[in-house]
């Protein structure tokens, strides 16, 4: 079962109820570990537009790296 499509359903929110009817072989723990984990290891490729930040999350630095420039 994809970890990131788990996170995905609890942040589209969908109840735990209705993903743990999906993947009868986890538990709500399991669920709550995928957000987790998903949070920790953002999926491959593109990123997406960034939101708001993770439960939990605190911002440590103000500093922004930047934006390069291409040389025209």
């Amino acid at each position: 079962m994809p970890v990131h499509d788990v996170a995905a359903s609890i942040t589209a929110g969908q109840s735990t109820e209705r993903i743990l009817a999906s993947y009868p072989g986890i538990d709500t723990e399991k669920v709550e570990l995928a957000t987790i984990y998903a949070q920790a290891n953002p999926a491959r490729g593109r990123p997406r537009h960034a939101g708001e930040l993770p439960k939990g999350a605190i911002i440590v630095s103000n500093r922004r790296v930047p934006r390069h420039r291409k040389a025209g």
